[in-house]
């Protein structure tokens, strides 16, 4: 499953499960037994498991760090307008089509190619 999903929307979809109501094939139940309830305790593991999943899209403030010379990125570029996102590479202290008054705020990781439907 290459799907990209939020941290957060999977941890509200654990939360919403009836835990002490559903077995381990998803079926509803009036009762549990000793092995299911063990299963249950691991819940914390799963939340731990979530936020160790890097996050497809994660935002890094330019403050906080900036990428590596040479590598292509996408920028979140801020202007008097409002901002827009394009994909940029820092090179010697300066963000390769950017410039006055546009300012990069934010950058992250360029995605994965899709590898779907090709031979």
């Amino acid at each position: 499953m290459d799907d990209l999903i939020s941290r957060a929307a999977v941890v509200d979809a654990i939360e919403g499960v009836d835990w002490y109501h559903i077995n381990k094939n998803g079926e509803m139940v009036h009762g549990a037994n000793d092995a299911e309830h063990q299963a249950w305790y691991k819940a914390d593991d799963i939340y731990a498991a979530i936020e160790r999943v890097p996050s497809a899209q994660q935002w890094i403030s330019c403050k906080e760090r900036l990428p590596k010379d040479y590598e292509s990125v996408n920028v979140t570029v801020r202007i008097p307008e409002g901002r827009y996102v394009k994909e940029s590479a820092f090179l010697n202290g300066v963000w390769i089509g950017v410039s006055a008054p546009a300012e990069v705020v934010a950058w992250c990781p360029l995605p994965e190619p899709w590898k779907g439907d090709t031979p």
